[in-house]
């Protein structure tokens, strides 16, 4: 691949999107196709170090293994040294995904869904089933501290903790994700998946900002305990 810069793919690049690439029948698009449908951004961002982390990674994790997300999230943000204005511009992600890296997303997650797989190209967000680019490096960028990405690990320590935190508002604010993972991070799916939406619940009826990790941990617990009393009715 010969590309080294980052750019900005366009809507009408969403026909670039196809089964054959999704499926790996396709390995990646000639410059003559992908062009037309880009621009380079005005700040120079070069990716050879991110093309030499994916490579490494692609070559020591198995493929389709959960183990990924948590070990190329901090590589993928420290690779790309974006603010957080520039992050949110979903062509960036688009192009990581679709023109320059394809091959990471396949060897991420097996193909069986065409629906599914076609939004972890393309979607924007930090779901499970969004661009896996931007969601690796949102998630780093929302629990990192300076240049620690351990919180960032632990995050995806658990597919339901990292799924279930951050498809929710609370988790751009990082004592609320930190709390999050403090409290959840060894407790079952079953009891993450009754808490979560209850916090949220909690959290909407008051200003998030201004409260502390401890103070937000303390809700996490009573709700825990709440949680595992329904869990034994």
């Amino acid at each position: 691949m010969t590309t080294t810069h980052l750019h900005r793919l366009g809507p009408t690049g969403r026909r670039l999107v196809t089964p054959e690439l999704a499926k790996g029948e396709l390995d990646t698009h000639p410059r003559e196709v992908w062009a037309p449908h880009c621009d380079l951004l005005e700040r120079d961002h070069p990716l050879d170090e991110l093309g030499e982390a994916i490579a490494r990674l692609q070559a020591e994790i198995p493929a389709h293994s959960t183990e990924l997300d948590a070990r190329a999230a901090p590589l993928i943000h420290q690779a790309l040294p974006l603010s957080r204005r520039e992050a949110a511009d979903t062509g960036i992600w688009r192009f990581l995904a679709v023109v320059v890296h394809p091959a990471f997303i396949r060897h991420r997650y097996e193909f069986q869904s065409w629906t599914t797989m076609r939004a972890r190209f393309w979607r924007a967000g930090l779901r499970h089933d969004s661009n896996t680019f931007s969601r690796l490096w949102w998630i780093a960028e929302l629990t990192r501290l300076e240049d620690d990405y351990s919180l960032t690990k632990r995050a995806f320590a658990s597919q339901s903790l990292a799924i279930q935190v951050f498809i929710r508002s609370f988790a751009h604010y990082r004592p609320a994700a930190a709390a999050c993972i403090d409290a959840l991070e060894e407790q079952p799916t079953a009891i993450i998946e009754r808490v979560l939406p209850r916090f949220h619940a909690n959290l909407s009826t008051v200003a998030l900002e201004g409260r502390t990790q401890a103070q937000l941990r303390e809700i996490l617990d009573e709700l825990i305990d709440l949680a595992w009393d329904d869990y034994a009715r």
